[in-house]
């Protein structure tokens, strides 16, 4: 194997795996090496962290001669680069987690924060294996070039842990001859974007996988051993993991977010939950998240419980709100995060991740795979009884997928108006990022346009009919095959008009398409614009 020349090896790691056993007996997290970056370093004592969130205050004595010495930039738990004492010029970050094995962050926007977007590679005799790029092109030079500055060997392996833009919009700047491994899921998402008819064709390429894997995959890379795990769907739906088991080393991607509100617009609360505790389970020193510092491995094993019980918490106030019948705008607007409300995305990710609960408790998030064919076979046996006008959903009902009283209840986007009616699809037009989108439909004038400023489509809709406009809400397309959104249902009265924002969330895209949906009266969850208190066009 080939390796440039690095920092001077600090001391072997040790293994011990309980953090503090007493006086004179230190912690066992694993040695960390910088690259391109010195940290003041400060001692802590190892008896006691009580509520502290860097983990406990400075001792003296014997404790303190054997205490962990922790960066100091760590005894700020934050996603906040700026908090932490960095800036701009320090990133992006690589740092050895072991013997040819990186983290490497660097800076992303969502809105007008600024944090991390994580990667991991693996350097060996044979070749160099990354988990998850980064969000454009660019970026994903920028990390080919820091592997260039470490090693001469090629990438020959990339693992999409993660098939959101954030990580995987830059993958063709990797050698085309590189394998390609993704989970079935992963890849299905990857091929709608690939298949997109409009896709700008200056865009990137999108790379689409040359290896699945379903559950485990093993294999020998330059006599290093790495496995391929997929512990259950969390983040995405297709979250792989990669597990280095004599380093003791689990990437995790975006199925960790250190410090980071439980983003949750593709995920699957519960199922997210059991999926850590399963990497929780596992032998593991070092977890690397995919947004947040890599911190030491001792406060990384810390903030991934920190991080576990922060998706229980939005879980837990999902179903309290759902349990008291408020609608999902009322739940929105009503739930309350605790001290969640302080860390990086809130703004953004609160209200969507309410939505994503709603939508596990109504039984409308995708089957688990292999579900998805039963329940086909399930509908073509009750075919010659739907014939006689009693189908899998009652008598003569005409509504969504999901029932009179599921989550959108009679008039479903599935059902008779919903999003795939004749007037309430997508119009299949879409506009480059920068130009402004006015259409009406079904008396339903959407004018919406992107600001970058805000990372948000912000704009309007107005009813131009004399008849009230029912359950009226926005979504979002965008080119990469991202749906933003749908908005909160809402009554809209003649010449009523009210304010439309869907956030981006950080997704690169280069083009989009929006649409206005307008479905029966009567719908429960739906409320009018003056009786919600929804802000209206120019108020």
């Amino acid at each position: 194997m080939t390796r440039r020349p690095t920092n001077q090896h600090l001391p072997d790691p040790m293994r011990q795996r309980d953090d503090c056993a007493g006086p004179g007996r230190a912690s066992g997290w694993r040695a960390l090496r910088f690259i391109g970056l010195t940290i003041a370093f400060a001692g802590l004592a190892c008896g006691g962290s009580g509520d502290d969130a860097g983990g406990g205050a400075a001792g003296s004595g014997a404790g303190a001669d054997a205490a962990t010495s922790v960066p100091a930039d760590e005894l700020v738990r934050t996603a906040d680069p700026f908090a932490r004492g960095y800036t701009e010029e320090d990133f992006p970050r690589l740092r050895e987690l072991a013997e040819g094995v990186y983290s490497y962050e660097a800076l992303r926007s969502a809105g007008d924060q600024r944090f991390t977007t994580v990667s991991m590679f693996v350097v060996t005799d044979e070749g160099v294996l990354v988990a998850d790029g980064q969000g454009d092109v660019a970026e994903t030079q920028r990390l080919i070039d820091h592997i260039a500055s470490v090693t001469d060997q090629p990438i020959t392996h990339v693992v999409i842990c993660s098939d959101h833009g954030d990580h995987t919009a830059g993958n063709s700047a990797f050698p085309e001859d590189a394998e390609f491994i993704a989970h079935p899921t992963s890849a299905r998402v990857l091929e709608v974007m690939a298949a997109n008819p409009i896709r700008p064709a200056d865009a990137p390429p999108v790379m689409l996988p040359t290896r699945l894997v379903h559950n485990r995959e093993v294999f020998e890379l330059g006599g290093r051993t790495i496995e391929i795990l997929f512990l259950g769907r969390a983040h995405t739906g297709g979250d792989l993991v990669v597990h280095l088991p004599e380093e003791d080393i689990l990437f995790m991607s975006e199925a960790y977010l250190h410090r980071v509100f439980p983003a949750m617009r593709t995920a699957y609360p519960t199922e997210w939950v059991a999926m850590i505790e399963r990497a929780q389970a596992m032998e593991v020193e070092t977890y690397v998240p995919g947004h947040g510092f890599v911190d030491s491995p001792e406060v990384l094993r810390e903030e991934l419980e920190v991080f576990r019980q922060a998706v229980v918490q939005v879980i837990e106030e999902g179903r309290r709100l759902h349990g008291q019948g408020l609608s999902l705008e009322e739940a929105r607007t009503s739930a309350d995060f605790g001290e969640l409300g302080d860390w990086w995305l809130f703004e953004s990710q609160a209200g969507r991740a309410i939505q994503q609960v709603y939508a596990e408790l109504d039984g409308t998030l995708p089957p688990m795979e292999g579900e998805e064919d039963e329940a086909e076979e399930g509908r073509e046996g009750g075919e010659e009884h739907e014939s006689e006008g009693e189908g899998e959903h009652g008598e003569g009902e005409e509504g969504g997928e999901h029932g009179e009283d599921g989550e959108h209840g009679a008039g479903d986007e599935h059902g008779e108006e919903g999003e795939h009616d004749e007037e309430g699809e997508e119009s299949g037009d879409y506009i480059a990022s920068g130009e402004t989108w006015d259409e009406t439909r079904r008396g339903a004038r959407l004018i919406l346009s992107f600001d970058a400023a805000r990372d948000a489509f912000v704009g309007t809709v107005e009813n131009t009919t004399q008849e009230v406009l029912c359950a009226l809400r926005v979504e979002v397309h965008l080119s990469t095959g991202t749906e933003l959104g749908p908005t909160a249902r809402y009554d809209l009265g003649p010449g009523e008009s009210m304010e439309v924002t869907l956030t981006a969330e950080g997704e690169p895209f280069d083009a989009w398409t929006a649409h206005p949906e307008v479905s029966a009266c009567g719908l429960t969850t739906t409320r009018s614009v003056a009786a919600a208190g929804m802000p209206r066009a120019g108020s």
